[in-house]
C-alpha cells in the first residue's frame, strides 16, 4: 500500500486569466451566433450553410461557458483523497489516493502557451489536471504522485493519439466542407422554374444606383408600396441583369414589375400564411429579385439567371477536389497512425487503456 506523508489540505488556485478568457470567449461566441442569425434571416434564400457555421460558433461558446463548470474545475486534496468540485463547490468526483494505480505526465504546447498535463488512473476512473488552469499545479502533482509509478508506455502512446485526433479533425473538416460545398452549389446553381415565381408591381421610391459591398456589386430597389423591404439584385441576379441600363433608364416614380419566389410572396407580401417563431423573431428586410421589367423593356428574366447559373457550375469541381483531398488525407493519416500504434502495442492493450 502506498503511504502518503501527512500534509495540510490543499485547494486549487484557478488562474484568473483562464476564467476570464473562457467567459469572454463564451459570451463573444454566443453574441456572434445571435448576430449571424439576425443577419441571415434579414434576407431571403437558403440559410443552411450559415446555420451550420452558426451551430459551430454557438457550440464553441457553450463549451467555453460549460468548461468553467466542469467537475474538476476546483480541486481539494488532503491526506486521503482528491475531491473535484464544480465552480459552485458541488462535489462531482472523489478519488482516494490509495486507489491510484499509476500516472502520466505529458508536456503540451500551442502557438502561445506551454503546459503540463497530469493524468491519474484508478481501476475505474481517470482524472486530468494541468498547469494551464491551476497556478499551484505542481504542488498538487507532487502530492498526488508520491509513491506512484509513471506509465511511460501510455506517455509514448499519447503521440499516436494526438496524430489520430488531428486525422479525425481533417477528415471531419473534409466531410463538412464537402457538405457545405454541395449545399452552396445547389443554392447557387439550382435551376429555378418560372412556376416558382410570383410578380408584384410598384413605383420606385428612390433613384437606383449600383452599390459595392464586400467587393461585390449589387442593386437595391425600394418601392413606395412595400416600404418594409429592400428588393436586391446580387450574385447571379446582378451578373445576369442589364445593370447599367437599370441605373440609367429607371427613375424615381417609374412603375416596375419584380419577380420573386412565390413562397416569399405568399408569406410576406400578401400574408397568406403565418410566420413561424423564427421568422417572427428575425424580421426579413431584403428580398432577392429574380426578374425585373417595365412596360417597355425587360432588364432581367429568370431565363437569364438560369443561363448564368449553368455557365458557373464548373466551379463545383474545385470545391469537390479540395473536399476529397482533405477526406483522403484524413483517412491516410488515420489508417497509418493506427497501423503504427498496433505494431508497437498489442491490440488488447490499446483497447484497455484510457487516455
Amino acid at each position: 500500500m502506498k503511504k502518503h506523508s501527512k500534509f495540510k489540505t490543499i485547494e486549487s488556485c484557478v488562474k484568473p486569466i483562464q476564467t476570464f478568457m473562457l467567459l469572454l470567449g463564451g459570451i463573444g461566441c454566443i453574441l456572434i451566433s445571435w448576430w449571424l442569425l439576425n443577419w441571415a434571416f434579414k434576407s431571403d434564400g437558403n440559410h443552411t450553410t450559415i446555420l451550420i457555421f452558426n451551430i459551430l460558433i454557438l457550440a464553441s461558446g457553450i463549451y467555453c461557458i460549460l468548461w468553467i463548470f466542469t467537475p474538476n474545475y476546483r480541486l481539494k486534496l488532503d491526506n486521503e483523497k482528491l475531491i473535484c468540485t464544480s465552480v459552485f463547490r458541488v462535489v462531482k468526483q472523489t478519488i482516494y489516493l490509495k486507489d491510484i494505480l499509476y500516472y502520466t505526465s505529458i508536456n503540451k504546447e500551442n502557438e502561445d502557451n506551454r503546459w503540463e498535463e497530469l493524468t491519474l488512473y484508478t481501476k475505474k476512473e481517470v482524472l486530468k489536471i494541468n498547469s494551464f488552469t491551476y497556478s499551484n499545479y505542481f504542488h498538487f502533482k507532487n502530492k498526488c504522485i508520491l509513491g506512484l509509478t509513471k506509465n511511460t508506455d501510455l506517455e509514448s502512446m499519447h503521440t499516436y493519439v494526438i496524430i489520430r485526433n488531428y486525422a479525425i479533425g481533417i477528415l471531419g473538416f473534409g466531410l463538412l466542407f464537402m457538405f457545405i460545398s454541395l449545399n452552396l452549389f445547389l443554392e447557387k446553381y439550382n435551376y429555378i422554374p418560372k412556376e416558382d415565381l410570383s410578380t408584384l408591381q410598384g413605383t420606385v421610391a428612390y433613384c437606383i444606383e449600383i452599390k459595392e459591398k464586400k467587393n461585390t456589386n449589387r442593386i437595391e430597389i425600394k418601392l413606395n408600396e412595400y416600404p418594409d423591404f429592400i428588393f436586391e439584385l446580387s450574385g447571379s441576379q446582378f451578373i445576369s441583369s442589364q445593370s447599367n441600363a437599370i441605373v440609367s433608364t429607371i427613375k424615381k416614380g417609374d412603375l416596375i414589375q419584380i419577380d420573386l419566389f412565390k413562397a416569399l410572396y405568399n408569406k410576406y407580401i400578401i400574408k397568406a400564411y403565418p410566420l413561424n417563431a423564427l421568422e417572427q423573431m428575425f424580421t426579413l428586410e431584403t428580398i432577392s429579385v429574380n426578374g425585373l421589367r417595365t412596360s417597355k423593356h425587360t432588364y432581367l428574366s429568370i431565363d437569364d439567371i438560369n443561363k448564368q447559373k449553368r455557365s458557373d457550375s464548373n466551379s463545383l469541381l474545385l470545391f469537390v477536389f479540395i473536399s476529397l483531398s482533405l477526406i483522403l488525407l484524413g483517412f491516410y493519416v488515420l489508417i497509418d497512425t493506427t497501423q503504427k500504434a498496433i505494431y508497437r502495442y498489442p491490440p488488447n492493450y490499446l483497447g484497455s487503456v484510457k487516455l
